[in-house]
């Protein structure tokens, strides 16, 4: 035994450096599996994001062709223009986008609305008469300004209208969102 330990105390640099060598390589390996850990975690809840907006998506394109489909029965098809569809992560809810072609002498409608509540979110009126419109209603303000509307039950986000290309500069917000 005191050979032993004769020859433990002789070589006693060599196993100081061994055994730092070890720790050393089992401080990487911990930082490697941490670092795998913490990239797989990050996957999985990635990937969790995806399969939710994915499914949402779905559910928003199974909604909008419902939407769409009542409005051919309603109104018919050469009255309408192409919808559009999709889950708007920000408001957390499907968005709907669809118009109405009037007549010559009628006002074309062009409106995004909420699916789930059928809330109008924005909306145009183009006319060819001599309605009177409110003007552009973004002209001072932001959409987080303005005031609700309740029309025959239908809220809206507004009590003015959008001009044409403001319209189409917030669908465009709202369907990348």
């Amino acid at each position: 035994m005191k050979e032993v330990i004769q020859k433990i105390k002789s070589h006693k640099k060599e196993i100081i450096i061994l055994i730092a060598a070890i720790v050393t390589i089992v401080g990487f390996l911990i930082s490697d599996v941490r670092g795998v850990l913490k990239d797989y975690l990050e996957w999985q809840v990635e990937k969790k994001e995806i399969d939710f907006l994915f499914s949402m998506k779905q559910k928003c394109r199974e909604e909008g062709i419902k939407v769409y489909q009542q409005a051919v029965k309603e109104v018919g098809k050469d009255k309408l223009c192409t919808p559009q569809y999709t889950y708007n992560k920000k408001l957390h809810t499907c968005i709907y986008y669809g118009c109405y072609i009037g007549d010559i002498n009628t006002t074309t409608n062009r409106w995004v609305k909420n699916l789930l509540t059928n809330e109008t979110i924005i909306s145009y009126p183009s006319t060819n008469s001599p309605i009177n419109t409110p003007p552009d209603c973004f002209f001072n303000n932001t959409l987080s300004e303005l005031p609700l509307l309740s029309i025959e039950g239908q809220t809206t986000l507004y009590d003015c209208f959008l001009s044409e290309e403001r319209f189409s500069k917030e669908k465009q917000k709202l369907f990348n969102q």
